[in-house]
């Protein structure tokens, strides 16, 4: 029960916190949000982080999605110490996923739909790598990443406005 992994971690605010969910497969809307002290979980099994599931975890410096596919909106919204994370298998990345999330310095993907605001205000994103045949990244993206230095891709098959604003 993850509501309940929550509630424990909260209890132990002034302390820093990493647990291992090893046969999770679905981590539920808002499980772990605003949990300040968890700095670190992994979910080697997970394939679907719901909605808000992380947001304003701000001590998650570093979480194991190998396996994951899909990460909700906001799923890691202001995780301002998340630095790394594997995302070589998701396919899609929810809206707001990462907003935030400024220790965030590179990212490698094969989403094929980056969603509206996914990476907006990584303040410190160097470097972005699409892996998927097809890409979509749409509006505000990767807006306020002003360290933003190398974009690759195979084959990226539309940008939306304001995607790089202000990188």
């Amino acid at each position: 029960n993850t509501s309940v992994v929550g509630e424990a971690i909260t209890a132990y605010a002034n302390e820093n916190v990493s647990i291992t969910l090893a046969d999770a497969t679905t981590v539920p809307e808002s499980a772990f949000e605003g949990c300040t002290a968890l700095s670190g979980i992994n979910l080697n099994n997970a394939t679907s982080i719901g909605k808000s599931a992380f947001k304003g975890c701000t001590a998650l410096s570093g979480i194991n999605l190998n396996n994951a596919t899909s990460i909700g909106e906001s799923a890691f919204y202001g995780c301002t110490a998340l630095s790394g994370i594997n995302l070589n298998n998701a396919t899609s990345i929810g809206d707001y996923a990462f907003e935030g999330c400024t220790a965030l310095t590179s990212v490698t993907t094969a989403a094929t739909q980056i969603g509206n605001s996914a990476f907006s205000g990584c303040t410190n994103l160097q470097s972005a790598t699409f892996t998927s045949a097809d890409t979509e990244i749409v509006a505000y993206a990767f807006s306020g990443c002003t360290n933003l230095t190398t974009l690759s891709w195979d084959k990226v098959t539309s940008i939306g406005n304001n995607a790089f604003e202000g990188c």
